[in-house]
């Protein structure tokens, strides 16, 4: 977390600085929060630029916001689509989550497989299970940051929400992850107790 306090400081903070520094100089709400908007995919360019060294989540994070703008301005200039660009992430991959539990295969489980299998070691009992419960942590909080998310721009002010939006959604993540932690501690202290036994 301490290595990427720098980078998630500058995604709560930039874009709302850069918001309230163009909105007096520009004609609407939504050109404004474009530019603000863009403040990740534009950081994520220049850090593969400068590194030669390319993100997994911040590549998620240029083609969203493509894909969230292309829409947007295909809408006529629709902020509310701007507003709700984490949600086109956060939101499927947390249903995903869920609905994956719910056909008896955790997304956890596949990918955790999937990485075991590339080193050539077997996936514990122990790991199916906790993957179950793993992968509803993951579903819940991600599908939560979304509907909050959605509920924030659907309620609040333009400068409001770029004010709120990115410190309650990353609460909602690092609660999330304080979880899974917390979580897979529990596992790792029963293990070492029937080890001991």
């Amino acid at each position: 977390m301490r290595k990427h306090l720098p980078s998630i400081t500058l995604n709560v903070v930039v874009p709302f600085l850069i918001y309230t520094i163009a909105r007096p100089h520009m004609s609407s709400d939504f050109l404004a929060l474009a530019l603000a908007s863009s403040f990740s995919a534009v950081y994520t360019l220049a850090v593969f630029a400068v590194r030669r060294k390319w993100d997994p989540v911040g590549a998620i994070a240029v083609v969203t916001y493509v894909v969230v703008l292309t829409i947007a301005l295909l809408s006529g200039g629709n902020e509310f689509v701007l507003k709700v660009n984490d949600v086109f992430i956060t939101g499927p991959i947390g249903l995903a989550f869920l609905v994956s539990v719910l056909v008896g295969r955790p997304l956890h489980l596949v990918i955790h497989e999937f990485i075991a299998k590339r080193r050539g070691v077997e996936v514990h009992v122990r790991n199916r299970r906790a993957s179950v419960i793993t992968s509803l942590l993951i579903g819940a909080v991600l599908t939560v940051h979304a509907v909050v998310v959605i509920l924030l721009a659907v309620s609040l002010t333009t400068p409001e929400f770029v004010a709120l939006s990115r410190p309650v959604g990353l609460s909602i993540i690092a609660v999330g992850v304080l979880a899974i932690l917390g979580y897979r501690r529990v596992i790792s202290a029963r293990v070492a107790q029937q080890s001991q036994r």
